[in-house]
């Protein structure tokens, strides 16, 4: 769960629908502006890098290395599925979602469907 529950957004830069759905065109742009409280932090240098790689379709088995606390899972756990769901529909039918543990596979779960019922920009938009 984020630190801070996205319930109102606080991002003046997109407070017309317009932009956010400019924004969501792409996943860090979705992901900075749906999940900012996921995101508090600038994007660090290799987050372009890693959300290219994870917006690819001709990717098949990524493998992400980084540091703890960068953002990894988050982006490919919780932002990637939910872009995929929310955004592009028709491309991705079915989302299969795997972990290494039922725990971890709970947890992430979890999360996409917390976001999915309390999220307001999300519900409004």
């Amino acid at each position: 769960m984020p630190s801070q529950p996205s319930q109102s957004p606080t991002l003046d830069l997109y407070e017309s629908y317009e932009a956010r759905r400019q924004s969501a065109k792409s996943l860090l742009g979705f992901s900075l502006v749906y999940l900012h409280g996921y995101f508090s932090d600038a994007p660090a240098s290799f987050h372009p890098q890693l959300v290219r790689a994870l917006e690819s379709d001709s990717e098949r088995r990524l493998l992400i290395i980084g540091f703890r606390g960068s953002g990894k899972s988050t982006f490919a756990s919780l932002a990637l599925p939910l872009w995929a769901a929310l955004e592009h529909p028709e491309q991705y039918p079915f989302i299969l979602l795997v972990a290494d543990s039922s725990r971890q596979a709970t947890l992430n779960i979890s999360a996409i469907k917390y976001e999915l019922e309390t999220n307001q920009l999300i519900k409004q938009d």
